[in-house]
This record gives structure tokens, C-alpha cells and sequence, in this order.
């Protein structure tokens, strides 16, 4: 999911070991929000934290949530639709692009692009040899 979000911010996912960090560090910030969400209350909140902060670590809802906070960006979900299953941030006092990702398998997100907007997309010359 973190990869999912770099690639959808910077159009790359070499940042999503930053973009997990900021969000975990927001999630322990805001922790009087947060820590009813986590399964186990206060009381697994340092734990949640601390699995959370793990590279290969999955995130979920909560860090899809910190995250729409701290870019103040809407969220799109697609899963098996053209239409969003989910969406986080929906009121927005910005005129932002959604951050949109695909959820897959129970488990897996990926970012979801515009193929026409899509600057960095391989080259056609490079298909018309395959």
C-alpha cells in the first residue's frame, strides 16, 4: 500500500519507506483518535505501531485514513468496478486529484493510473518490436 501511494504521489515508488514513516509517526501523534481503531485498544497501540513501522508490513483503513489526512487528498478504491468501492477524505476544501489505488486479494493495493496521462509509461516503439 505504501508502494501504491509513492507511486500515485511521486510517480515512483522509492518514497513509500518515507510515506510510511510520516504516516506512522502521524498515527502515534494523533494517538487519542487512533488508538480506538487498533484491535486491543491503548493497550496494543505501541505494538500496532511497532509492526506497522516494518518494511513488507501491510497497511490498511487506518493508514489509508492518516494518510488522506496528512496529504489532505481524497482516496479512491477500485476493486473489480470502473466505480470506487471505497473513499476516504471525502470532503475536501481543495480541488486536489484523488490518490486512487486498486485493492486485490485481501490484501494487496496498486496505483491506479490514467494510461493517457501516464508521463513515464514505456515507450510504443518499445512494444512494436515485441
Amino acid at each position: 500500500m505504501f508502494r501504491a501511494f509513492s507511486d500515485q504521489l511521486y510517480g515512483r515508488e522509492d518514497h513509500y519507506k518515507t510515506i510510511r514513516r510520516v504516516c506512522m509517526d502521524y498515527i502515534e501523534l494523533e494517538r487519542d483518535f487512533y488508538k480506538d481503531y487498533v484491535v486491543g485498544g491503548d493497550e496494543f497501540f505501541d505494538e500496532y505501531l511497532k509492526r506497522k513501522r516494518q518494511d513488507g508490513c501491510w497497511g490498511d483503513d487506518l493508514e489509508i485514513q492518516a494518510l488522506s489526512e496528512i496529504y489532505n487528498r481524497p482516496i479512491e478504491i477500485y476493486a473489480y468496478s470502473n466505480e470506487p468501492m471505497r473513499t476516504f477524505h471525502e470532503v475536501s476544501d481543495t480541488n486536489k486529484t484523488p490518490i486512487r489505488i486498486s485493492y486485490h486479494g485481501k490484501a494487496h493495493y496498486n496505483s491506479v493510473i490514467r494510461a493517457l496521462t501516464c508521463t513515464y509509461c514505456v515507450d510504443k516503439a518499445y512494444w512494436a518490436g515485441k
